[in-house]
């Protein structure tokens, strides 16, 4: 069961994961797995549906237009990519000395159409992601609800899209390391300054323009 929860057990917080589960006494186990099989189901629901949610008010009836099927598309990227994050089976996050630190989202040049400001919300566990790009993904302010499920981030690519404003979950990313916010139409207020200046571990940020 643990296997088809992370079929790739190739990492160190993996192998963590894992240890901890052999030192769970055996009702203990059954019910932590049990809780990580009904949050990955959970969420594999909820996704299923909304990409099935109407496009711009529109129900989906029939064949869809070359409109719908380009945001359907993107709707079923967002879909894997989540899943696959959620099941540590995709990217990870290297540093220069070859320690893993932790999972990766790579969204980069791929056009999504909105679709991240439409998600619902998600009641799953994304903290071992510590990296996220989104450059030139075309997202706009509305993001804000996709990046508050990365608390953990160190690293988070928004260059190159559709920003008036520094995301307010930010705010809730204590580990933040590197920001990249070039290239968007961004407008400093005072509250936003003050965000980032709480931002105790940052190290690099890119707001030019």
């Amino acid at each position: 069961r643990y296997d088809k929860l992370y079929p790739m057990n190739r990492n160190a917080s993996d192998t963590l994961t894992f240890q901890q589960f052999l030192a769970l006494n055996d009702s203990s186990v059954e019910w932590r797995l049990s809780q990580l099989e009904k949050e990955r189901d959970d969420l594999n629901v909820v996704l299923n549906n909304w990409i099935r949610s109407p496009i711009n008010g529109d129900v989906l009836m029939g064949p869809p237009t070359d409109d719908q099927t380009l945001i359907l598309k993107a709707r079923h990227a967002v879909r894997q990519k989540l899943l696959n994050a959620w099941a540590r089976i995709d990217y990870q996050e290297v540093a220069l000395n070859g320690e893993v630190l932790g999972d990766a989202i790579n969204f980069e040049w791929e056009n999504l159409q909105g679709v991240l400001e439409t998600l619902p919300e998600l009641n799953a566990t994304f903290d071992h992601v510590t990296a996220l790009d989104l450059r030139d993904t075309h997202v706009s302010d509305g993001i804000n609800g996709f990046l508050s499920l990365f608390r953990k981030l160190g690293n988070l690519d928004l260059s190159n899209n559709r920003l008036t404003q520094v995301p307010a979950a930010i705010g809730n990313m204590p580990h933040l390391r590197d920001l990249e916010l070039a290239n968007n139409q961004i407008v400093l207020t005072d509250e936003s300054v003050d965000q980032l200046g709480q931002l105790k571990t940052l190290e690099m940020l890119d707001l030019s323009n």
